[in-house]
Formats: structure tokens, sequence, C-alpha cells
């Protein structure tokens, strides 16, 4: 089967499932961005092994000295003219920038049909004009691929046909990746002591240190609970926050490093104003924490119990929460399975198995 993807970064996760994906369908992905904007992020280490990569070049975003050697180089109208060929399924994947605006409308145009796979989506307060271009651009699609029930109830809100919405899970994650039971006490204080992290119950938060991230909140329902540590992981400046000395700013971390903040915490908390999924969630249900977020949070909407979820910008449901569950050993162990529970639903190999069993049925 020959299916070609439109996407914008070829970012770890989507290259981990391009890859797998790759080995049972011939596959050619379309990577139209550049750079993420916000970790200053550029082509060129990719681990490209099992599908055709062709990226999107234009000299104003990314200069000859930083292409990557040995890539052929597309322009935008090149690049859209693949969509043109004899493929079985043509999937796009956003429709925020220019370049995806530009792209859905020329497949609308040439009634090419496609598959339009959306990570996850929050109806909003909007313009009209705006409403109207997110209902033209998501509308008319011949098939959906949606990570749940809020993402769907966000495409139909702009015109999708909810006959025509398949699901598939959305990870980060490999099955290998996946811890065989929840860490140990033992195992946690000696994480904790090899990391420089103190003793004692610990509350773990990986992302940027960003507004949309809630470390504001995170950092007041601290204050709350000053018999509780919180360690905070990401990039940022931790300066404007404030912090009681029970929150510990550690720092951006790689995947290596966090999985020993994964295994040495006793819950994680992502207190997102907004997240159009949410990968951490994955990432610390793989290694057996307990996860409490909030209802702006897809994965968390998806892939937890509703007894873990707290309402967003509320710092004081978000202490109540934690400290309902860190007073009860009995309901941390057990919120710790379901979070292996799911995490074991949620892999980039049972990924690529609903997309093979969407092909089957296409």
């Amino acid at each position: 089967m020959r299916v070609l993807f439109y996407t914008n970064l070829p970012s770890p996760y989507r290259v981990d499932f391009f890859n797998l994906l790759g080995q049972s369908v011939e596959l050619t992905v379309v990577f139209t961005a550049h750079r993420n904007q916000n970790t200053g992020w550029v082509q060129g280490n990719e681990d490209i092994r099992n599908f055709k990569a062709i990226f999107l070049c234009d000299s104003t975003e990314l200069s000859a000295e930083r292409q990557p050697a040995n890539r052929p180089k597309y322009s935008y109208p090149e690049a859209f003219r693949f969509a043109f060929g004899d493929w079985d399924a043509v999937f796009a994947t956003n429709y925020s920038s220019p370049t995806e605006i530009i792209l859905l409308h020329s497949l609308k145009q040439r009634k090419i049909p496609y598959i339009l796979e959306v990570d996850g989506g929050f109806v909003r307060e909007e313009s009209g004009v705006k409403r109207q271009l997110k209902k033209y651009l998501i509308s008319g699609a011949k098939f959906y691929l949606s990570t749940g029930k809020t993402t769907d109830d966000y495409l139909c809100f702009y015109g999708a046909d909810k006959n025509k919405i398949k699901h598939y899970p959305l990870s980060s994650v490999f099955a290998s990746e996946i811890a065989e039971a929840p860490a140990g006490a033992g195992e946690k204080a000696a994480g904790r002591k090899a990391l420089g992290l103190p003793g004692g119950l610990l509350c773990l938060f990986v992302g940027q240190l960003i507004h949309r991230k809630g470390v504001d909140i995170l950092v007041e329902a601290a204050r709350r609970l000053p018999g509780i540590r919180f360690c905070v992981v990401g990039n940022g400046n931790p300066s404007g926050y404030g912090a009681p000395d029970n929150v510990i700013f550690a720092g951006q971390k790689n995947r290596a490093e966090l999985s020993r903040y994964y295994r040495a915490a006793d819950l994680f908390v992502l207190p997102t104003r907004e997240d159009i999924w949410g990968l951490v969630i994955n990432e610390a249900a793989a290694k057996g924490l307990p996860v409490v977020t909030t209802d702006r949070c897809i994965a968390g909407l998806e892939m937890l119990n509703k007894q873990f979820i707290v309402p967003s910008e509320n710092a004081a449901a978000l202490a109540n929460k934690l400290n309902e569950l860190i007073s009860d050993p009995a309901a941390l162990k057990a919120a710790a399975e379901a979070s292996l529970s799911a995490a074991r639903r949620y892999t980039i190999e049972e990924m690529v198995r609903a997309h093979l069993a969407f092909f089957a049925d296409f």
C-alpha cells in the first residue's frame, strides 16, 4: 500500500511512528516546517530508516549552511504536487500554518481524497471569520483519525461527519519502555539520592516553564502542601515564580535522565491550561507513576480515570487532589497500576496497529 503523509516537524515520536509504520506500507512523509519556534530545533538529526522523507526548504528560514547534507530540497509547489500521484491514502495532520492551509486548499480544489489526522483540539471562543476558515479546512476529508471523544467533538464542531471518524492511540512510548511494575520504596529512595533530591513524598512536573503549562498553579498548590516536595523539570527561567522551599527546579533533562526522575517520584502532576494531547502523560504513566492533570489536557481526559482530573486554573482543587492521593497509600498504589494499564494501551506499536487496521478497511 502506498501512503503519503503531510506533517509539520519530524519530532522524535513521529519519526519512531513512521519508521515502524514504514515496515508494513510504502510510506512517504513530507515535512512542511523547518524549526520548532519554542526550542530552536532545526532539521538534520532524524533517524529515518523505513520511509522516504521529503523536507521543504526555504532559504529565508533555513540557510544553505544549515541544510542537512545530501537531502533533496523541494519548494512548496513541488512538494504539494506529490499529492497528485498514485497514492492509496493521503494524510494531512495540520491546518494552522500558511503552508498547511494552502495544502488543504489545493487538495480540496483538485478533489484529491485525503484523511485528516488530528492529535486533539478544544473548541474555544473565536471570531466568525476564524471559525469559518477552520470549518473550511477541517470539513470535507474522506475520513478523520482522532485521539478520542474530546477530539471527535472538536472535529464535529467544525463540520466533520462523525460517521467518518476513526480512532488511534497517540503515544511517544514503545511497549518495551513500559515498566513491569511501579517503583518500590527502595528504588525511589535510591533514585532520589542519586539525583540529589530530598527524601519524603515527591511530586514531579515535566514540561516547559511557560504560562500554558501552569507552573504558577503548581507553585501555588505547593504552598498549600508544605510537607510535600515538588520537582519541576523543564526548560525555562524559574526566577519569576517566587516558589516556596518545597519546590525544586531541576532544569531540562534528556530522555534517559527523565526516566530516572519518573521512577524516583511518587506522583506526576501536569496543571496545564491547555495541552492538545500531552505526551508527558504517556511517559509518566509508562514508568508507573500516578498522574493528576486538568480538564484541559486531552491525554488525561482519554487515558485517565476522571478521578485524576481537576479543573484548570484551580490551585486549591489541585492541592486537594494531590493531598487526597498521597494521604491514601492504597489509592496511590492503585493509581500507579492504573497508569501502567493505560500506558500499555497507548504505545507506538498500538498506534501503528490502529493505522494498519484502518488501511484494511479503507
